[in-house]
């Protein structure tokens, strides 16, 4: 299946999409600029966010394509959330509300990335990640549904100071 096949099934479904652009040694010079002209207005047209572990694609995608949703893609949450971005996808055990304070404070998105445990999942939510990139979609349906309707100051108290059901 090719990625135009890929974007086209998601289209059907409205399923909005987080792309990955990885960057090679092998890359040509002209793949950003032709990527944007070939899918650029679709992902924007859609809602579909790009994201990148290379800062320089992040840098030169988001300067081409002002109107695309991208973001920069952080294995670890050591530093401030990049400038040259319109949020960043983050690894999920070193987030925390400090860091996604200081990314909405730039106003800029804090997707929380692998999160497959429901007590992680949780914590991402009562810490206001816009998102939850998860590969057990059903899950976070319930931990969405329970956190809507339980969301007080006790449950996020207790979720808080007992970080180790989060941990996977």
């Amino acid at each position: 299946m090719s990625f135009d096949d890929y974007l086209a099934a998601a289209e059907q479904n409205h399923q909005r999409l987080i792309v990955e652009l990885k960057a090679t040694p092998h890359d040509s010079k002209g793949l950003l600029a032709r990527f944007n002209q070939r899918y650029g207005a679709r992902l924007i047209k859609d809602g579909d966010m790009v994201h990148s572990l290379d800062y320089t694609y992040v840098a030169k995608l988001h300067r081409l394509s002002p109107k695309l949703t991208v973001l920069y893609c952080m294995a670890y949450n050591f530093t401030n959330p990049a400038r040259e971005a319109d949020g960043v996808t983050a690894e999920y055990s070193t987030l925390n509300h400090r860091f996604i304070d200081a990314a909405h404070q730039r106003h800029q998105l804090v997707m929380a990335w692998t999160v497959n445990n429901a007590g992680a999942m949780k914590q991402a939510l009562f810490d206001h990640a816009d998102g939850v990139i998860t590969d057990r979609v059903s899950t976070l349906n319930k931990v969405i549904k329970e956190v809507r309707t339980n969301d007080t100051l006790e449950s996020r108290l207790v979720n808080y100071f007992n970080p180790l059901p989060n941990l996977e």
